[in-house]
């Protein structure tokens, strides 16, 4: 059976690690969270803090790291047009009514909604919690926690975060958790535009637990479609934000590979918990850091100089896809074409810069919302109340420099306002119109 290779080139250099800003109410933050341990991090908590004082120093735990280790801070300012000095002040006046965990996180959750998601940046819910947590679990279970995720699952498992979130210390997943492997319901629908030799694929979800069947159903539609002579295939993720790489990688586009293709991202990095974090997530040496200073600012046309002032570090990811033995039949051999439009993000966000880049399929509708292309989000948990909260460790950058948690990502035909994306489509296809 022919094997894909995904290959992962780091091209990176060594960089000073700056430190975090002042602390408050006398509270050293847990160098777990705040500085680069030389091991991973470990489930403790610091001593306890009584009275106010904790919901104050967990509040400047909070904006320390948002304004030293958060890279979306930029982005989440350009998007709201808000004054976060002003923010921060606001919601710390409301400290003072604070009486108990549960009107703290109130503040918390309320204070993260100002920068709009901006980076997933957001306090983490309970059925979040939950649900990561027992992930997680199954992961360190069956040997394939990584590195970077066993930093998170270390935050999760602090006592005064399984306290917040009602969870036992026992770290075992309950024994009559549930599991949606069959509970699964139709997650693909197809119709057939033979006058213009076109198929239409919508996909509600590219999430894991569709994965296994929706690969084996896209297998047998590509080859349909391919026998009955057809030129082109829609495939509809408007609106679509949830799903992992690896159902595209593997359900779409390892089946229609027509030859190695390559592509490459280039990510911001501020703050030392952060970069350690990322130096988990490849498990590279952290010499592979590159001090903002060498950032090849020529090559980006749409980067503000003045931005990268507010960075420390950056990497570049050069990535490819090939087979091994160098021999491609693509199931389907026509032309792709992706509808998008601002509900894309996330891991989409990231097939569509795929796409984009790599020209495996041409984009039609409006632009996404970005926050692709980048790893899993960081999860933090302030020290006194244990509440977690989660931000992306990295700020991607569009081939232009632009901030993609900013801009998103331009389709290849714009869709005039106020037309569907699939019209778009079938129009550029009817005068013969492909990139």
């Amino acid at each position: 059976m022919k094997r894909l290779c995904l290959i992962l080139v780091f091209l990176l250099s060594l960089g000073y690690l700056a430190g975090c800003s002042d602390n408050a109410a006398g509270y050293t933050p847990d160098p777990a969270e705040t500085t680069v341990p030389s091991s991973l991090p470990v489930s403790s908590d610091p001593p306890e803090m009584s009275g106010q004082e904790r919901y104050w120093a967990d509040y400047h735990y909070l904006w320390d790291l948002l304004e030293n280790e958060y890279p979306g801070y930029h982005a989440a300012v350009t998007l709201t047009r808000k004054d976060f000095s002003v923010v921060r002040e606001t919601y710390g006046e409301r400290i003072a009514n604070v009486t108990d965990d549960y009107a703290f996180s109130n503040v918390v959750r309320r204070c993260l909604r100002e920068f709009q998601s901006a980076g997933h940046l957001g306090m983490i819910p309970i059925s979040e919690y939950d649900k990561m947590w027992d992930d997680l679990q199954r992961q360190m279970e069956d040997g394939s926690l990584q590195p970077m995720n066993r930093t998170n699952f270390d935050c999760m498992k602090r006592p005064r975060a399984q306290h917040f979130y009602g969870r036992s210390s026992q770290y075992e997943t309950p024994a009559n958790a549930s599991s949606s492997s069959n509970a699964l319901g139709t997650n693909l629908s197809i119709s057939l535009f033979p006058d213009n030799l076109m198929a239409y694929l919508s996909v509600k979800e590219m999430t894991k637990p569709y994965e296994r069947s929706d690969g084996r159903e896209l297998a047998d539609f590509f080859r349909q479609i391919e026998a009955a002579g057809y030129k082109h295939c829609v495939i509809d993720i408007r609106g679509t934000s949830s799903g992992s790489d690896s159902y595209w990688l593997n359900a779409i586009v390892e089946p229609n590979l027509k030859g190695e293709i390559g592509w490459e991202t280039y990510s911001l990095v501020k703050g030392e918990a952060c970069t350690k974090y990322i130096q988990y997530a490849f498990d590279e040496p952290l010499y592979q850091i590159s001090p903002i200073s060498a950032f090849p600012l020529e090559q980006f046309p749409a980067m503000n100089k003045s931005v990268l002032e507010e960075f420390q570090f950056f990497y570049k990811k050069d990535r490819g896809l090939a087979r091994e033995d160098g021999r491609y039949a693509p199931l389907f051999s026509g032309q792709f074409w992706i509808l998008i439009d601002s509900g894309v993000y996330s891991t989409l966000e990231t097939f569509a810069q795929f796409c984009r880049q790599t020209g495996f399929a041409t984009l039609v509708g409006r632009p996404t919302s970005g926050g692709g292309g980048g790893i899993d989000p960081k999860v933090f948990s302030l020290p006194y109340t244990g509440i977690c909260i989660k931000f992306d460790a990295e700020s991607v950058l569009n081939p232009d420099g632009g901030f993609n948690g900013v801009v998103g990502t331009a389709p290849d035909i714009l869709s005039p306002e106020g037309e569907d994306a699939l019209n778009t489509c079938l129009n550029a296809i009817q005068k013969g119109r492909a990139s």
